[in-house]
């Protein structure tokens, strides 16, 4: 779904509200749809039978919402900020501590793996954010794939391939050819829940959707797996947010 953004502006009288507004069309949307997925950014979804002045009617009708829905969520971390907190990254069944340093002379990022940490080095001059999230994709290419190809062992069926993203809000999907997309963040997830990631993601092979045989042969290969579910809704929360401050969310 393609959208505009647009910088819109509120008088409420003690301050005037500034915030994004992503407008974008939906052929699946039955009504006219509002969400704050952060601070001050707001994505308005307009389906086929609605205009653009109408979505932004109704838009205005909810200002009262959406500034205090905007003002409650926390500012999402930067990726620095999370490994400062000491995030750790999941290469395998260790995790990592992200340490970095800046080199003039440096014309490309460079990387050292060693046992509980990876060191990065930068050019000077760089955004930080960027080139973290650029090299923490690199590492999810080799990594995630290597880890799934460990968990296909387990599994009845093969994916037709694999693919890394920067997915705003979803772990993973496979698609009804056998392709599995993963998002980069699933090394950010303690071991055991980035591998229940992976092996559901593979269960989709078998069945392909949320019913009870799929639930029953997703716990045949993570016993526990509604439970651990559970868990990852929770602890994945902030993690699923990291790396988005380059990208609108949604």
């Amino acid at each position: 779904m393609v959208g505009k953004v647009e910088s819109v502006s509120w008088d409420f009288g003690d301050e005037v509200f500034h915030f994004e507004c992503l407008i974008r069309r939906s052929s699946r949307a039955k009504r006219i749809n509002l969400k704050v997925p952060e601070p001050r950014k707001v994505i308005l979804t307009i389906p086929p039978w609605s205009s653009v002045a109408g979505g932004k009617e109704f838009l205005a009708q909810q200002k009262i919402w959406v500034r205090e829905k905007s003002l409650q969520l926390p500012q999402p971390k930067t990726l620095a900020e999370y490994f400062l907190e000491e995030g750790s990254v999941w290469l395998d069944e260790s995790p990592r501590q992200v340490t970095w340093s800046f080199d003039e002379k440096r014309k490309r990022p460079t990387q050292v793996i060693e046992p509980g940490l990876i060191c990065f080095v930068f050019p000077d001059g760089v955004d930080l954010e960027i080139v973290l999230l650029k090299e923490l994709m690199r590492l999810a290419q080799v990594y995630l794939k290597r880890r799934l190809a460990g968990c296909e062992e387990n599994v009845q069926k093969r994916p037709l391939k694999c693919r890394i993203g920067n997915q705003s809000s979803r772990w993973g999907s496979c698609s009804g050819k056998g392709t599995i997309s993963l998002n980069w963040r699933i090394l950010l997830l303690p071991f055991p829940l980035g591998n229940y990631v992976l092996y559901h993601e593979l269960a989709h092979l078998e069945h392909m959707n949320h019913s009870s045989q799929f639930w029953d042969y997703l716990d045949s290969l993570v016993p526990g797996a509604k439970k651990i579910d559970k868990e990852l809704m929770k602890c994945g929360k902030e993690i699923i947010r990291l790396g988005l401050g380059r990208k609108w969310p949604g």
